[in-house]
């Protein structure tokens, strides 16, 4: 069994050290021997089964202006058994003496080994200041107590019997109503005389009650009017608008908030937030510290600032929970001024939730998306990921190189917490994919994925691989289309795709002008589609190119010389290639031809198995002409409106 026992005591009682002045300081480890010559003896701590240990105390803080000392000493001990004969062990922290002469004191836990699993931690100071209040106006003080598991204590009440040692009990402080389910104290104020008051209280869990004494300070109303307050001076919660984003630098901001009583963050992310303590403008005082002395396990105090101009002083809360931490902890601070005047105590509920949060996702786009581009036209296209947690830090990244020119630029974070106060409801991460298709990527047809991955995943449960995804899109370049931009007109066009700028009217018979407005789509090209029998030699013996001319037009492995009747491919293209070329699984369903030869004097294969082809009419202004099966003069005819049509890729 692990005793952990929190104490504060006199500095310039019996406590050498390393300080400059032979005392100790933070740090150090010192034998508690309690007042020399007490007729109690030395401090120790009795187990309740007849063993008794002596105390040695680990320094984590001190002041050397206020002189005193706090920190912790633990105990492990052995039972032989689980309870004492079916009732809890009874351990007993006892010495001499309390502060300002009040005597022995006699701290009793109690504790059951067959039920206990974790006993509470009260996080409250050692030392409470309250203001004098009118007669009959009461105060309240919460005690918060839980688990290092976080799981907070069941009920509270007042010590009693031979808990309270050499104590004597004041009927000034109780549990109203059910409020020692909550461990919320009330303090009778306005009966209360200046000066301080020790008061036992003990809360319970499963198996276990912890005791807790404290001195309560009580400061007369005016001297209360200048106290020190503890705030939050970044961040903003729901109700506090924040600056607008167009708010002139020299704008003062929104007032402070007063510090949120529930902060939440998940196993494994940082809880970070700020706070701030200052003094009131007509009280002529500075806070000189902000304390906190019960931290959850693993939480830190850091980056003390101060503002001279004003008298303000700041603290970073750093914490990262883990897995055990699961449930609910607190955080109790207050401000001290330079004349010793305390704030009221101010405390946090920092809830670790019992579940993972779901890991983050993309959600755009969706998968398997499809993103149709232009030729010579600049477009992209948003990847947005997005998690529910709102301190999720994450990174967008493609997982296979791009080609072509195609860029994916990586925004980062646009939204998210990085202090617990910041009211970002979940985490946004934000990429872009770009792309300006040359003249040569008519059909592009690709399949381009994007990775989500956490960062700083050290301490996250289940790590990267857990909290990581993929989602993949097609890409695709509209074959023979072309989007008019800006200044465009059929000539410009022409130009730009290598082809009579006849040739292009004639093939868009629905324009109304040579220079059709912007965002008009036109055709470079009409489509060929494949006929039973064709192979890559064939075509490329009738459209006068080569077969690794085709080859290279055609988006897609070709693996043998036979095509699949009803498909289409390019079988032209520009006479430059562009490097990596990518490989897909199917070839294209379509293509544009350019610069076709008269119409072949020799007739079509045809085969038994394959019907006889209809003829594809095609229109020139107006004019139609059958191509295909019929007469040699129909074929002449369609051979003078086909020379110098386009070929584009798909």
């Amino acid at each position: 069994m692990s005793f952990m026992i929190q104490m504060q005591w006199r500095r310039d009682a019996v406590f050498a050290g390393s300080g400059l002045d032979g005392r100790a300081v933070t740090g150090d480890a010192v034998d508690v021997m309690g007042a020399v010559g007490s007729a109690v003896g030395p401090v120790a701590f009795e187990t309740g089964d007849g063993r008794s240990y002596p105390v040695r105390m680990v320094v984590t803080q001190h002041s050397e202006a206020e002189q005193w000392l706090h920190g912790t000493a633990r105990v492990m001990h052995t039972y032989g058994t689980k309870n004492n004969a079916g009732a809890p062990w009874r351990a007993t922290l006892k010495g001499c003496c309390r502060a300002g002469g009040g005597g022995a004191f006699r701290l009793t836990a109690a504790l059951d080994l067959a039920t206990a699993h974790a006993s509470p931690v009260f996080r409250s100071l050692p030392v409470i200041t309250v203001g004098q209040t009118p007669p009959g106006v009461t105060s309240q003080v919460r005690l918060p107590a839980d688990t290092l598991h976080g799981q907070p204590a069941e009920y509270w009440r007042l010590a009693q019997g031979d808990e309270l040692g050499d104590l004597t009990t004041s009927g000034a402080a109780f549990f109203e109503d059910d409020n020692y389910r909550r461990g919320l104290l009330t303090v009778d104020t306005g009966a209360l005389p200046e000066g301080t008051l020790q008061i036992a209280v003990q809360a319970a869990a499963r198996g276990a009650m912890v005791p807790l004494e404290f001195q309560l300070r009580v400061v007369t109303s005016g001297e209360w009017a200048h106290r020190p307050a503890v705030v939050t001076p970044v961040g903003y919660f729901p109700g506090a608008p924040p600056m607008s984003p167009g708010a002139p630098d020299n704008m003062a901001p929104p007032p402070p908030m007063p510090l949120p009583g529930t902060l939440s963050i998940a196993v494994g992310y940082e809880l970070f937030f700020t706070l701030e303590a200052s003094s009131p403008p007509d009280s002529g005082r500075h806070p000189v510290a902000l304390r906190a002395f019960e931290l959850p396990q693993g939480a830190s105090l850091s980056n003390v600032r101060e503002d001279v101009s004003t008298g303000r002083r700041t603290v970073d809360v750093r914490w990262v929970p883990a897995e055990r931490h699961r449930g609910q902890q607190a955080l109790c601070v207050h401000a001290v001024d330079g004349m010793g005047l305390a704030s009221e105590q101010m405390c946090v509920e920092l809830v670790v939730p019992p579940e993972p949060a779901p890991p983050p996702r993309i959600t755009t786009p969706l998968p398997g998306a499809t993103f149709s581009f232009y030729m010579r036209n600049s477009q992209s296209f948003d990847v947005v990921a997005e998690s529910i947690n709102p301190h999720e830090r994450m990174q967008l990244s493609v997982t296979e190189p791009l080609e072509l020119g195609q860029t994916f630029a990586e925004h980062g974070m646009v939204q998210g917490r990085v202090r617990a106060t910041d009211v970002a409801p979940s985490a946004v991460a934000r990429g872009v994919f770009k792309w300006w298709p040359g003249v040569d990527a008519g059909a592009y047809n690709r399949t381009v994925c994007f990775h989500l991955a956490p960062l700083d995943t050290g301490a996250i449960p289940g790590g990267v691989a857990a909290r990581s995804s993929t989602t993949c899109v097609r890409v695709i370049v509209e074959r023979c289309k072309y989007v008019v931009q800006p200044g465009d007109d059929i000539r410009t066009v022409a130009r730009t795709f290598g082809v009579d700028w006849l040739t292009l009217w004639g093939i868009n018979v629905g324009l109304a002008s040579l220079a059709p407005p912007a965002g008009t789509e036109i055709m470079v090209g009409r489509l060929y589609t494949v006929l039973e029998g064709d192979t890559l030699l064939s075509m490329a013996d009738e459209f006068e190119t080569t077969v690794g001319s085709i080859r290279r037009c055609v988006h897609a492995p070709l693996k043998s010389a036979a095509t699949r009747p009803g498909s289409s491919m390019p079988v032209r293209c520009p006479v430059h290639k562009p490097a990596n070329l990518p490989r897909l699984s199917a070839v294209s369903t379509s293509t544009c031809r350019a610069h076709v030869r008269p119409w072949p004097s020799r007739p079509r294969r045809s085969t038994a198995s394959s019907p006889t082809r209809a003829p594809a009419v095609h229109r020139d202004r107006g004019r139609a002409v059958g191509r295909g099966t019929g007469s040699r003069d129909v074929r002449s005819r369609a051979a003078r409106v086909l020379r110098g049509w386009p070929f584009c890729r798909l």
